[in-house]
């Protein structure tokens, strides 16, 4: 049995400069999404930590409390990613932008131009904040971002680290393609996985810095507010989110993702070498004209030479090297009655002949008899 293995090849990186696309209607409207995105943001955070410290002023247990908070801010990142993913991407955060610009999937160009209508967009959202509850805004502290009293300088910048590298690896990962290949469930999940990721980073660095692990949030608020701790501490929510940003994003690209292509290549040359030994197995222990020698497996074409006919693959075009029985569980066209049991049957056969045992018509049949999928 001859199995066929073919590299698939991801979408190109991203040109460092791309001067077409000042042309583009798309980039204008990405940037004013980004915009509006960081704006809405900022004006709800802002308001949430405000209208806590009010209501928490003559009574501890008052306003919405840090969880509260954090929820808020990991609740509007989820929404405004699930809304503006498909316009802009999502990114409303310079850190992340500038971690994606390392992993060439935006231009130098693409990033430049989000950062500066992120940091504008956080701007107005706090002035909007400000202009709303004007004196409480000033007594209690504009939403900035400071160090608190019982922390070095050192600690908050590394905390700075720590929390925007968990942040921009969760959105390095939910929106890898080869798991949007893999995985269907995926690209749905992929902005509460990065609204937890802010909500759970919220939860730890409260305490210590005000959780900045947003560039354009931390300039906002020092602008709006002017406060001269403010503005000295500015630095630390600079440095500390593009190191973190840097560090997940070749995390992601050096060591995660050199070691899935690595894997998935020796993982279809076993699985072209263990379908060749059943095959070889079952011939020699048949021998010719016995009345009980069994029939060979008909030998199956697993990936269509043509591109026309590899429409069931859809995704899986986008990963580099997979295995090739999982193309048999690929297929994301819905089908119904007569059309969804003749492709069971199909699979099903196809995975017999390959000499796999036989678990049912479901990809966890599948999982459970102790194969493992993927990139």
């Amino acid at each position: 049995m001859t199995d066929e293995v073919r590299v698939v090849t991801e979408h190109p990186p991203a040109p460092l400069f791309d001067v077409g696309e000042l042309k583009l209607w798309s980039f204008y409207r990405a940037l004013i999404a980004e915009f509006v995105a960081t704006l809405l943001f900022l004006y709800v955070l802002v308001a949430t930590v405000i209208g806590h410290k009010v209501e928490s002023l003559d009574n501890q247990c008052g306003g919405v409390g840090l969880l509260g908070i954090a929820w808020a801010v990991g609740g509007m990142i989820f929404l405004l990613v699930y809304c503006t993913a498909g316009i802009s991407g999502g990114h409303i955060n310079p850190a992340v932008t500038f971690g994606l610009l390392l992993g060439r999937k935006v231009s130098v160009l693409r990033a430049v131009s989000y950062m500066v209508a992120q940091c504008a967009g956080a701007i107005c959202g706090v002035g909007i904040a400000r202009a709303i509850m004007k004196h409480q805004f000033d007594a209690f502290g504009g939403g900035t971002n400071v160090v608190a009293l019982c922390y070095s300088n050192g600690a908050a910048l590394g905390a700075e680290i720590i929390g925007t590298f968990v942040l921009v690896y969760t959105v390095f990962t939910a929106t890898d393609p080869k798991r949007n290949a893999r995985d269907s469930h995926v690209p749905v999940l992929a902005p509460l996985s990065i609204g937890f990721a802010v909500f759970l980073v919220h939860l730890a660095t409260i305490p210590i810095t005000g959780t900045g692990i947003n560039p354009a949030r931390s300039l906002g608020a020092a602008v709006i507010y002017n406060g001269r701790k403010a503005w000295n501490d500015q630095w630390i929510f600079w440095v500390g989110p593009f190191i973190g940003a840097a560090a997940a994003a070749l995390y992601h690209e050096c060591v995660l993702k050199s070691a899935a292509v690595e894997l998935s290549g020796s993982s279809a040359s076993f699985s072209a070498a263990a379908a060749e030994d059943r095959a070889s197995s079952s011939s020699s222990s048949s021998s010719p004209g016995s009345g009980n020698a069994k029939r060979q497996p008909p030998e199956i074409k697993i990936f269509p030479e043509n591109e026309e006919e590899d429409e069931e693959t859809g995704p899986w075009r986008r990963t580099r090297r997979y295995r090739p029985i999982a193309l048999l569980y690929a297929s994301t066209r819905p089908l119904h009655g007569r059309d969804r049991d003749n492709r069971r049957r199909t699979k099903d056969s196809q995975l017999h002949a390959l000499g796999f045992p036989h678990h049912g018509t479901t990809f966890r049949g599948v999982q459970r008899s102790g194969l493992r999928f993927g990139v």
